[in-house]
């Protein structure tokens, strides 16, 4: 009886080929999995989308956005009957794409939560999307969270800028340790960055009978390490609902970064399924380009020339100081100290001008300082006056600093207790190592203490989220706010605020100052690097508070940037401090003040900008004057360079251009050039030679960009036929396509040589297997039967089928091509040759012809085998038997 086809094997392999995502439930254990994600797989909120390749995309680099992404039905996590949490365990994969390599903001978490709805009022930044500042913490709050946070927020007590951690119902994490893993083969413990720009795996598992919480990390392609990142023991049944949600959340602050989830599996009361990191979508580029080739070559050149007029500068300025050196005495080495030579000195005054002169004036009620050199002030945190008089706040990344007058001032008056007028004026730039981002920003403020050690990041210095918004701060402030933070209703990240009691601003308005004439707003970035005035007025008898700002060195306009109504009698103390603060976030910055004056019940003094410090640079140092008088020689020689390599490349190409005929546009192959054939047949070397036929030799290659083996027919030029039989080959079997005949994939022409591409027929022709060439097995006759039918369809369709009857008239054993799976295929058109022909063939089939040796003279069997053997299944047929003596095909042919 034949052998049916089992149907079971089919399916699970037509299942398995077909699997994006599994999921299945058994009893109260529940698995998935995911290579990948489309639009139905998730349910999305927020900047969160799915991308045309299947990259779940929490944040799409906008700033201060948050995202989130969850599976679309609840799991039951309590275990009945008594309610506790089941064990469980997660993995992902996982890459953040930040625009800058060094920094990156906020992070994102792995979360189980009560509801896919998180509040409105979750913040992203620092919150990750998962809470905002009241409810931070709140036991009401019911998630779960694993964080990868890349940034350091000292308010969750957080490791580093770069950290994984475990969090219930807050962002302040129960145990946490900096991102890495630990490698099987030595035990050591390997750094990795969240924001390499490099997908990582995180394996995340909670063990209900030790209440334990394991997280583990590697990069992608790394096994799951034997040891964890981290360990901790919590009992979560107190924290996660019978029925909650799993998912992921993320947030951004003031920096483009983009967090992604390549692949996800999980899995109840079992290992979370392996995810197949083949089937993974691939991450975007981010960052610039890769640098061209042609730089590697000309830049050098280039170079040589800058370095050799570099080499003549440096001779001629050692010349030059030989010529002027000093004379020295013997005698001044007795008195010792250092001397400088008068052309430093006078260079470094600017030629001894009354700017430079250092002087300040203060008294009780006023004061005026240009920059700070020797003056006393009260500093803490990073706060320090450089050599040259400039007062630094900050010069680091993650750190805050104050200023202060050193002793309290009088507000109240004396008869009625009202706060006085004052008035306060200081120049102030803020510097950033990034010229479109910075973090935090900068207040001056009133204050009845220098203590302001209890103070967080994001509240500049000033206030933290225990007493924000109190009553008892009795603290007023102009903030220069560089970031915007949702909690405090912040209009931008460039604004200026008046702030009491609170970070939340009373009024607040976008960077920039009116012009006096026209009354046009002009807009001004306080993270440019340039200097600013910003002038403080308040009125005793009136409560106004005027703000206004201008560039450095223009007049006080006469329109405030802001003007609001507030009596201070109320919220300033008698004896308070007044002073600078500032902060900053993951940027290095720096916010320095160059000059300040006050004033009670007058203008504050005016500042001199001419007497005021200079700013340090930022960035690169500016170009040599010894580059613009060389570099356009090295530019020159460059583009000399570079046009001589166009030349002789064009003069190349026109030099072994290739010959293209009218007829060839009619009939339509695809045509290659010449360099790619040479390439795929790696400059037709003699191991790539297939064959050599009357034709041409004919070579194996793979085409460099499509990665297709092929064979290439090079006509060679002592062929006997020529350009006729070329074009002959091209029209007939350019347009034909059928599963018998050897397509034809293009051609090449090139200073007469001819060259037919086809697609590759890896066993080579049926003549080395019927004449057991190369010591190639003989052919079952099952098999015979299958080439012979392949061949005929062939025929058929040339002769029936195709639009005109094509006639091959040269079918023989070497023109029939066998693929991969032993199929045969009509090839060589047009094409003659004295090789043995297709009757003889089916001579030798048919018995007339001895058979060879190596065929088994006990060789045996019936047609059933044929009919299993070409997948045929019930009705049973039997058919005559067929032996090793001669016979012939007769009875299944009907005759010759």
């Amino acid at each position: 009886m034949p052998s049916k086809i089992k149907p079971v094997s089919t399916l699970l392999q037509l299942f398995f080929l077909s699997l994006n995502l599994a999921a299945f439930t058994t009893g109260d254990d529940h698995q998935f999995f995911y290579s990948g994600f489309s639009d139905n797989d998730l349910v999305v909120d927020g900047a969160t989308t799915i991308t045309p390749n299947g990259l779940l995309e929490l944040t799409n680099g906008t700033d201060q956005q948050k995202g989130h992404a969850f599976y679309p039905t609840p799991l039951r996590f309590a275990r009945s009957p008594n309610g506790t949490v089941q064990s469980f365990c997660t993995s992902f994969v996982f890459a953040i794409l930040s625009v800058y390599t060094d920094l990156s903001a906020h992070g994102m978490a792995f979360v189980v939560a009560p509801s896919r709805n998180f509040p409105s009022a979750a913040l992203p930044g620092q919150f990750l999307g998962l809470t905002d500042i009241q409810n931070n913490g709140n036991v009401s709050n019911h998630f779960f969270a694993v964080e990868l946070d890349t940034i350091q927020n000292k308010e969750f007590n957080d490791l580093n800028a770069n950290h994984a951690g475990a969090n219930v119902n807050g962002l302040k994490s129960l145990e946490s340790y900096y991102a890495g893993y630990y490698a099987d083969e030595d035990g050591k413990f390997r750094n990795l960055s969240l924001i390499s720009r490099e997908a990582m795996q995180v394996w995340i598992d909670y063990d209900d009978k030790v209440s334990g919480i394991t997280v583990t990390m590697a990069p992608l392609k790394v096994p799951r390490p034997i040891k964890p990142l981290f360990t901790t023991t919590y009992n979560l049944t107190s924290v996660v609902t019978d029925v909650a949600y799993i998912g992921f959340s993320s947030a951004t602050g003031t920096i483009n970064s983009r967090h992604y989830v390549l692949g996800w599996s999980f899995s109840m009361n079992g290992p979370a399924p392996a995810i197949d990191i083949a089937r993974l979508p691939k991450l975007p580029r981010m960052g610039p380009k890769p640098r061209s080739k042609v730089l590697d070559i000309v830049l050098p050149i280039a170079t040589s020339a800058f370095v050799l007029t570099v080499g003549t500068a440096v001779f001629l300025l050692i010349r030059r100081h030989l010529k002027y050196a000093e004379l020295r005495e013997d005698w001044e080495v007795e008195f010792g100290p250092h001397r400088f030579s008068y052309k430093d000195l006078f260079y470094a005054t600017e030629g001894f001008k009354d700017k430079h002169l250092l002087d300040f004036v203060a008294s009780d009620d006023q004061f005026v300082y240009h920059g700070f050199a020797g003056v006393n002030l009260t500093l803490d945190g990073n706060a320090l006056v450089t050599p040259d008089g400039l007062l630094e706040l900050t010069n680091d990344t993650v750190n805050l600093g104050h200023a202060f007058y050193p002793t309290p001032l009088n507000f109240h008056q004396q008869l009625n207790g009202t706060v006085q007028s004052f008035s306060i004026s200081f120049v102030f730039a803020i510097l950033s190592v990034h010229a479109d981002i910075s973090a935090d920003g900068m207040a001056f403020f009133v204050a009845p203490t220098k203590n302001l050690s209890n103070t967080w990041a994001q509240y500049i210095g000033l206030l933290n989220s225990g007493n924000d918004g109190n009553v008892s701060d009795h603290m007023f402030a102009v903030e220069l706010d560089t970031t915007q933070n949702d909690e405090f209703k912040d209009i931008d990240n460039n604004h200026v605020g008046i702030n009491i009691n609170s970070l939340t601003s009373l009024q607040a308005h976008h960077t920039g100052y009116y012009e006096d004439k026209s009354g046009f707003f002009n807009n001004l970035t306080l993270i440019s690097g340039k200097e600013m005035q910003v002038w403080a007025d308040y009125d005793g008898e009136t409560s106004k508070i005027d703000v206004t700002l201008a560039p450095a060195g223009a007049a006080k306009p006469v329109r405030p940037l802001l003007s609001s109504t507030y009596n201070l009698s109320v919220i300033l103390k008698d004896k308070s401090y007044i002073g600078f603060s500032a902060t900053t976030g993951a940027i290095s910055t720096r916010h320095c003040v160059l000059g300040w004056s006050f004033a009670m019940n007058r203008p504050a003094p005016a500042i001199d900008i001419s007497k005021l410090p200079k700013l340090p640079r930022v960035g690169p140092k500016p170009r040599s004057k010894v580059l613009e008088i060389t570099l356009p020689i090295a530019t020159a020689t460059f583009v000399l360079t570079v046009g001589l390599v166009i030349v002789l490349l064009v003069y190349r190409r026109l030099r072994y251009k290739e010959v293209k005929e009218d007829w060839e546009v009619d009939f339509g192959p695809h045509r290659f050039s010449f360099k790619d054939l040479f390439h795929a047949t790696r400059g037709f070397r003699k191991k790539n030679l297939l064959g050599v036929g009357g034709f041409g030799k004919v070579y194996q290659g793979v085409l460099p960009k499509s990665k297709v083996e092929v064979a290439v027919k090079r006509v060679s030029h002592e062929s006997r036929q020529g350009m006729k039989e070329f074009i002959a080959e091209v029209v007939s079997i350019g347009r034909l396509r059928h599963r018998s005949i050897v397509p034809l994939l293009g051609y090449c022409r090139r200073q007469g040589e001819l060259l037919l591409v086809y697609d590759y027929m890896s066993n080579g022709s049926l003549n080395k297997y019927l004449y057991c060439e190369d010591a190639q097995p003989s052919l079952s006759w099952a098999r015979r039967f299958h080439i012979i039918k392949g061949v005929a369809s062939g025929l058929f369709y040339l002769h029936e089928k195709w639009e005109k009857v094509v006639i091959h008239r040269d079918i023989k054993p070497s023109n029939i091509l066998l693929d991969n799976e032993m199929n045969g295929r009509i090839g060589d058109f047009g094409l003659s040759s004295a090789r043995p022909t297709m009757r003889q063939v089916m001579q030798y089939l048919e018995g007339d012809t001895a058979i060879p040796e190596l065929i088994s003279t006990h060789f045996s069997f019936t047609m059933q085998a044929f009919t299993q053997d070409e997948g045929f299944g019930s009705p049973n047929v039997t058919y005559p038997q067929l032996t090793s003596s001669i016979g012939t095909f007769s009875s299944l042919s009907g005759g010759r």
